[in-house]
Parts: C-alpha cells; sequence; structure tokens
C-alpha cells in the first residue's frame, strides 16, 4: 500500500478495536456479546474517526498539535456527548483522573497509527511508551471491574 490514508484508516481501525476491546471489557469475550447495532455503532465509530484524522493529517496537513486539540474534542464528543460515559463527568474524585486517562486513550487513537505511517515512532518513543503505559493500567482497572 501506497497511499498513507488508506494505511492510516486501516491501522486505525485495527487500534480502535484493540483499545475499545481492552477498556471497554479488558480483553473479556462479554465484548462480543452484544446485539447487530453495537456492531454497526463499532464499525461506524472504528471508521470514522480514521476518516477524519487521515483527512486532516494528510489533505489538510495539520500540526500535531492542531491534531491533539482535535483529538481532546473528539474524546469529549464521544465518551461525552455520544456515549454519555458518567465516569467522566459524574464522579468526584474519579473524573480528574480518567479525563487525563481518557486523552492519552485517544491520543493512542490519533498518533500511533500515524507515526508508525510516517516512519517517526523512534522519535516519538517516550510519548508512545508514556501512552502505552497509561492504556495498560485502564487495561488492568477493566479487567478488574470484569472479575
Amino acid at each position: 500500500m501506497t497511499n498513507k490514508k488508506l494505511k492510516y484508516i486501516l491501522l486505525g481501525f485495527v487500534f480502535w478495536f484493540l483499545v475499545d476491546w481492552a477498556t471497554v471489557k479488558g480483553f473479556h469475550l462479554s465484548y462480543f456479546a452484544i446485539p447487530l447495532m453495537g456492531y454497526i455503532l463499532r464499525l461506524i465509530t472504528f471508521t470514522l474517526y480514521p476518516l477524519i484524522f487521515a483527512y486532516v493529517a494528510f489533505n489538510r496537513a495539520w500540526s500535531e498539535k492542531k491534531l491533539f486539540i482535535l483529538t481532546i474534542i473528539s474524546a469529549f464528543l464521544i465518551e461525552i456527548v455520544w456515549l454519555k460515559n458518567a465516569i467522566l463527568y459524574t464522579t468526584f474524585p474519579h473524573f480528574i483522573i480518567f479525563i487525563p486517562a481518557a486523552i492519552c486513550v485517544y491520543s493512542i487513537l490519533t498518533f500511533f497509527p500515524l507515526w508508525i505511517i510516517n516512519q517517526e515512532v523512534g522519535k516519538n518513543k517516550k510519548k508512545m511508551f508514556f501512552l502505552f503505559i497509561v492504556l495498560v493500567i485502564i487495561t488492568i482497572i477493566s479487567m478488574r471491574v470484569q472479575s
């Protein structure tokens, strides 16, 4: 594949699937026990997010700063407005921790595919390591909640 946008969309979809499964169900198989509409909504989200970011990253050549701002806005729209994730806005003091954690998770979804495709993993390895550690912690919390 030579088209960076297509690579980003495909890799973004894979990251969405893995990150969502890790953070929602802690890799528990109950993640797949949903009605058909749940699969359709996941497919839309897992594809639409990378499509939007592929467009602004490659067609508009947005800087990482602009992409990060869009990541924060997207996280808010998806988690608070669409999914109504109560842990992010109604549970004090949990939201003080989980809002930055959610931004880290969405940063993985935005930047990991971008850095991989642009061959900038080495340049961003400290950021990637930090974001990955946050993801591991959230996954462990999700696994404990499922038990």
